[in-house]
């Protein structure tokens, strides 16, 4: 009993002797309060960044999404998806750089907008990004207090979206068809049973027709024949007093022809069907 109440008393001793210590009780204070300091600069700076991060990953995703609509990619094949999700990959690399970004978590969707007035005519094409991002917190890195080793910052498709409006503008054009009605036009064309002349004739009717036909707009079509050259209007007038023409191409005559008086036979045509006297007058 004596060895009892002994140790009794020297625990009550031991216990008196610990509340009236003086020493070392702002180092107590200063060990309980710690953690909690850390956790509040933990807060206040990791959560500031963190949220600077998304701010960039945001801005990341739109410039990527415009990337994007500009190349017109409309993820039609898996091909193209992937081209995509590299495209906006790179541009979250370069605008956060300290993120650990995976491919698998990024996406890209695209939808094609046609009028609800016309059939099959494309109105718009939609282009939205979203991703996510994984940050390691500075102080919470330490995995003692404040943020998680790895904080996921994300940014949805409203951060990145882009639409494409397609809109066709018609202007009044004019046409100028130069066309080749030289002896050559004649021969078989690739067509079966179409000479290049006859071939010619149907393309360009089909064309001017498509021109003229749209009401929408006022266009004009002319059209200038060539055989050697191209008939142009030189300043002046011609003997008669009209429309001087000339020709954009003039063949040089051999040595034994330049005494050939052109202002006399420059508006006399004469037609020969042969080769050996077309050659005859050309070097």
């Amino acid at each position: 009993m004596g060895e009892v109440k002994i140790m009794r008393n020297r625990f009550l001793r031991f216990i008196v002797r610990l509340l009236l210590q003086e020493y070392g009780a702002i180092t107590v204070m200063f060990a309980i309060m710690f953690p909690l300091i850390m956790m509040f600069y933990s807060v206040a700076y990791d959560g500031a960044n963190l949220q600077s991060s998304r701010a960039r990953l945001a801005d990341g995703l739109n410039q990527g999404v415009l990337a994007v609509a500009i190349l017109d990619n409309r993820n039609t094949t898996a091909a193209d998806k992937a081209e995509n999700i590299t495209l906006v990959h790179n541009y979250l690399s370069y605008y956060v750089p300290d993120a650990t970004i995976a491919k698998n978590d990024l996406a890209v969707a695209v939808e094609v907008n046609y009028s609800t007035t016309e059939t099959g005519k494309l109105d718009s094409v939609d282009y939205t990004a979203s991703g996510k991002a994984s940050m390691r917190p500075i102080i919470g890195a330490q995995q003692e207090v404040g943020f998680d080793s790895a904080v996921d910052i994300r940014a949805d498709s409203g951060a990145g979206v882009v639409r494409k409006t397609f809109e066709v503008v018609r202007f009044p054009t004019d046409y100028a068809l130069v066309l080749d009605f030289s002896g050559s036009m004649q021969e078989l064309s690739s067509e079966p049973g179409m000479t290049r002349i006859t071939l010619l004739r149907k393309v360009v009717t089909d064309f001017i027709s498509d021109i003229l036909n749209d009401d929408s707009v006022s266009n004009t079509v002319s059209i200038i024949p060539f055989s050697i050259g191209v008939p142009v209007i030189l300043p002046g007038e011609n003997i008669a007093g009209g429309v001087s023409v000339g020709c954009s191409f003039v063949g040089k005559l051999k040595p034994q022809y330049q005494k050939v008086d052109l202002d006399f036979w420059y508006n006399k045509f004469h037609i020969n069907n042969s080769k050996e006297g077309a050659n005859k007058f050309l070097i």
